[in-house]
């Protein structure tokens, strides 16, 4: 990839459809077209759009001590399982382990809220020191739970957690049309933006 942090920062969601570290290594499919909403003319029949918002963490934030630090892998995956179903989501124990080996990974930042002692959300985050931001790409509250304000406290936690470690923006991403509607709850989280990316196949 050629592009400066400058250039990146500048315009963190206008310029790639992914965070910068996911970037820097992106190899990307002969078959496969990317583009911005400001160049996607409906010039291919196959596609996806995505979403990209960013929080400027221009806001206090403050812990909660509902939400705890998640330590068990095998706590995690049946949640996530769950609750992205119906995104034909489907993690295995060793997908959650590449997560751990990224180099954005942070173990403080696998955060959880359980009930009776079973955990009921959780939210994954990540955070890239070379350029002080945070990505949260995880997150999921069982349906009997949900439209309860449990996520907001989630991502208040996440936002908390990141700006303590020094980020200074926070970027989430999902796709247009999921059935939960990510965009409407993000924006209500304080997440702004505009931009859209199609992933196209040629």
């Amino acid at each position: 990839m050629d592009l400066s942090v400058k250039t990146y920062l500048n315009n963190p969601c206008g310029t790639l459809s992914i965070p910068y570290w996911k970037a820097k290594n992106l190899v990307i499919p002969d078959s496969i077209v990317i583009l911005h909403h400001t160049q996607f003319q409906n010039q291919f029949n196959e596609y996806q759009s995505f979403f990209r918002l960013l929080h400027p963490l221009n806001e206090a934030f403050f812990p909660s001590c509902e939400i705890k630090t998640i330590s068990a892998l095998e706590d995690v995956l049946p949640l996530l399982n769950v609750c992205f179903e119906k995104e034909d989501i489907n993690l295995s124990i060793s997908d959650l382990i590449k997560m751990q080996e990224h180099p954005v990974y942070n173990r403080n930042l696998w955060v959880g809220i359980e009930e009776n002692g079973n955990l009921i959300a959780c939210g994954i985050a990540e955070f890239d020191v070379e350029i002080n931001e945070g990505i949260i790409e995880w997150l999921c509250v069982l349906p009997n739970y949900q439209r309860k304000g449990i996520g907001r406290k989630i991502v208040n936690e996440l936002c908390y957690r990141l700006k303590e470690f020094g980020a200074t923006f926070v970027t989430v991403s999902g796709r247009i049309g999921n059935t939960s509607n990510p965009e409407s709850f993000y924006r209500s989280c304080g997440f702004l933006g505009s931009d859209v990316w199609y992933i196209c196949e040629k």
